[in-house]
């Protein structure tokens, strides 16, 4: 029996971004650990279609961290997915700063299907307090030049930020959208234990439910006018087979094998048992199989 979805999670950043709590640190472009493990994550993929358990897989997802931070390393990744699975819809994330035009090209020429950027918002002044390394005006250019090449493009926006007002949040949405853009994510800040921003905030009136609220029904309503449909709570798509699927394999998947730092294993929606705590000891697994 084979698994219908393959998560792989590549926990490197150029910095670490002051709400994040999922398993990634910062590191150097180059840097001979990340790339040991993108060799490492290569050979885990040769395993598992070996041992026949890549055979069904329908959806593939590399995510992190900033899975682009591995320069033309990722494509060699998904080259290697592509050729161990065969899936149909094959996902990378990126972040702007380490998008560079090569690696585009690259990844346009590849087998990867779907670029997931992190734009979070297009606001300078914004950006900066969340701690992101990318200013608005190079998230718009890698957004656009992503949404010239043949592959599908969505990205992330925060809501309920550091900084934010209901004028600049529309203007995000209409930013990202001016781009062509066919898949958007919207979700609220959740401030976590032990994050930099559960330090700095001992009140965060900017992040109450009220406001996350608000900015949510705001999206939708302009997602919803520029003709995308929402996929899932916090997803909205344009044009047929930009799939909630897309986006992580946990929509619809049976089966999810997630491949990260201490934890690998076949994973369902609802894990349970070992499967369970081989996925909590990652966040970054356990966010991808929905653990």
């Amino acid at each position: 029996m084979s698994v219908s979805a393959l998560y792989l999670h590549v926990p490197f950043c150029a910095r670490k971004c002051l709400y994040c709590d999922f398993a990634s640190w910062a590191t150097r472009a180059g840097d001979e650990m990340m790339l040991s493990y993108e060799r490492a994550l290569e050979r885990q993929v040769g395993e598992l279609a070996k041992a026949g358990l890549l055979g069904d897989v329908e959806t593939a997802y590399v995510g992190g961290g900033t899975p682009s931070l591995l320069g033309e390393r990722l494509v060699d990744l998904v080259g290697c997915v592509g050729d161990a699975a065969s899936p149909v819809e094959l996902t990378c994330e990126a972040n702007p700063e380490s998008l560079g035009d090569d690696l585009l090209s690259s990844l346009d020429a590849s087998c990867c299907t779907r670029l997931s950027l992190g734009i979070q918002s297009t606001s300078d002044d914004e950006l900066a307090l969340l701690g992101r390394a990318h200013d608005g005006r190079g998230a718009l250019d890698r957004l656009s030049a992503a949404c010239r090449t043949g592959l599908d493009v969505s990205c992330d926006l925060m809501c309920a930020t550091p900084g934010q007002t209901d004028e600049s949040w529309l203007r995000s949405l209409a930013d990202v959208l001016a781009c062509g853009v066919s898949h958007v994510s919207v979700y609220p800040l959740q401030i976590e234990e032990g994050t930099a921003f559960d330090r700095i905030y001992d009140e965060a009136p900017f992040n109450d439910e009220d406001v996350a609220a608000a900015r949510m029904e705001a999206a939708a309503g302009v997602l919803g006018a520029a003709g995308m449909h929402r996929s899932t709570r916090s997803r909205a798509t344009r044009g047929r087979g930009a799939s909630a699927a897309t986006t992580a394999p946990t929509g619809r998947a049976a089966s999810t094998w997630g491949s990260a730092r201490r934890a690998r294993g076949w994973c369902t929606a609802r894990p349970t048992g070992a499967c369970a705590r081989s996925a909590r000891s990652c966040p970054g697994s356990a966010r991808a199989t929905g653990a």
